[in-house]
């Protein structure tokens, strides 16, 4: 008899437990969904993962937080993309106001990308001049190109230095460097990508643009010149330009990414509703 009534208490307070654990976690359900409600996201994953910790065979109750969860999820994704959007849409207004200042050059037959450039700095009309040339992508990549005309130095370096002479920035050593000769004259390209293997020397002249600045091509021997102001200014207007566009291929990443993790969670919420049902029906 002493151990059927032990066995009936234990039974009674494991069902009074498994009771207080189901109210426990019921409460916090409706406050994660009331935060959801109020787009407080943070405050309702938080108390989601308190029912998972807190009240873990609350089974029923850990269902619909599941659902909620991925309510959440998909909430935020949403959010994220009405939000990359918006920025889209003002850095293209910008991009739309001052694109005209450039030349688009892009040759259909051999390429997928354009490049915008700075007017003065047209090779057309710059045939045979010593220059430092700016570019960029469609895609917001931007190149300084060292040109150098006459005499072969075989020049893979470029230093920039203010008159001041304390502070300067040198490229990495180039990695595309080409060479022509025509009518016995010789003329060296060595390109250097922003970012990668300028060695940080478009921003160091954008820094500087008001000041006079010396570039030292650096081959064989070094050659050094004052950069005009057409270069400085040319490298600045396009540095300008580069950013906009990289923002811009940087929020395509972003929404492509932020659509898939969407449709990623549509599929699961899909199939969360059919093996929902599929209880249901049992």
């Amino acid at each position: 008899m002493k151990i059927i009534t032990l066995t009936t208490l234990i039974l009674l307070l494991a069902m009074a437990s498994c009771d207080d654990s189901g109210k426990r976690a019921e409460a916090l359900y409706s406050k994660a969904e009331a935060s959801f409600m109020q787009h407080d996201y943070n405050a309702a994953k938080l108390l989601i993962d308190s029912i998972k910790s807190s009240c873990p065979k609350a089974f029923d109750t850990r269902r619909k937080a599941i659902s909620l969860m991925q309510r959440i999820e998909l909430a935020e994704q949403e959010k994220s993309m009405a939000y990359l959007d918006s920025i889209r849409a003002v850095r293209l207004d910008t991009l739309n106001v001052i694109k005209e200042q450039y030349l688009y050059l892009k040759d259909p037959e051999y390429q997928d990308i354009g490049t915008f450039i700075y007017p003065a700095q047209d090779l057309k009309r710059n045939n045979g001049r010593t220059m430092l040339y700016a570019s960029v992508d469609e895609n917001g990549t931007m190149r300084l190109t060292s040109i150098l005309c006459g005499h072969p130095i075989n020049h893979h370096i470029v230093k920039i230095t203010p008159r001041s002479g304390d502070t300067f920035a040198s490229t990495k050593q180039s990695d595309r460097f080409y060479t022509s000769t025509h009518l016995g004259i010789t003329t060296e390209k060595a390109e250097f990508e922003v970012g990668r293997t300028d060695g940080g020397i478009a921003d160091f002249i954008v820094i500087n643009r008001d000041h006079p600045l010396t570039i030292e091509c650096q081959g064989t021997r070094t050659i050094r010149r004052t950069l005009t102001r057409t270069e400085i200014n040319a490298i600045t207007s396009v540095s300008r330009l580069a950013d906009i566009l990289r923002d811009l291929h940087a929020i395509e990443g972003q929404k492509r990414e932020a659509l898939n993790k969407i449709n990623f969670i549509k599929a699961r919420m899909s199939e969360s509703a059919a093996a929902t049902k599929d209880l249901d029906k049992q």
